[in-house]
């Protein structure tokens, strides 16, 4: 009796550490983050929304705007403090930085960089799946509009 449960105790040991291991494994990759980020370029000189943003078009009306085009986007998957790095028209970068992450939301600090300095340095968060929107810089008679993605 006392060998067969002292068998049973090796047979289990390694698989339980397999088990942890494993989970292990699977927290890591689910720390990870996937934040996008949309350039909108928001203009009064027309009244067009493009068709690719109808996902924010709510969002985006409630700016001062009457034209709204989609530009590009951007983005990649990042872990705790990872950065990434993104040219926005008019020579300035966008590098946002993930400072933590929950199960309802993401911190995200938003660096916006002109040719010669800062233009913006906050934090936002943004919930699970979903988005914030930083308006601004100015661009081309009207303002470029970032939402940024973050999903997990």
């Amino acid at each position: 009796m006392m060998r067969t449960l002292i068998l049973l105790a090796l047979l289990i040991v390694p698989q339980v550490g397999w088990a942890q291991n494993r989970s292990s494994a699977s927290d890591e990759t689910s720390a990870a983050v996937k934040l996008r980020m949309w350039t909108v370029h928001a203009t009064n000189a027309h009244g067009k929304t493009d068709d690719k943003l109808k996902r924010i078009g709510k969002h985006l009306r409630r700016l001062k705007y009457s034209g709204f085009k989609y530009v590009d986007a951007q983005g990649g998957t990042v872990r705790q403090d990872g950065k990434i790095q993104m040219p926005i028209p008019g020579g300035r970068s966008v590098r946002l930085t993930l400072l933590s992450k929950t199960a309802d939301k993401a911190r995200v600090r938003v660096r916006i960089k002109g040719k010669k300095k800062v233009i913006l340095d906050t934090t936002v968060s943004i919930r699970r799946n979903g988005f914030f929107m930083v308006a601004g810089p100015k661009y081309d008679g009207g303002v470029l509009v970032l939402p940024i993605f973050a999903r997990y």
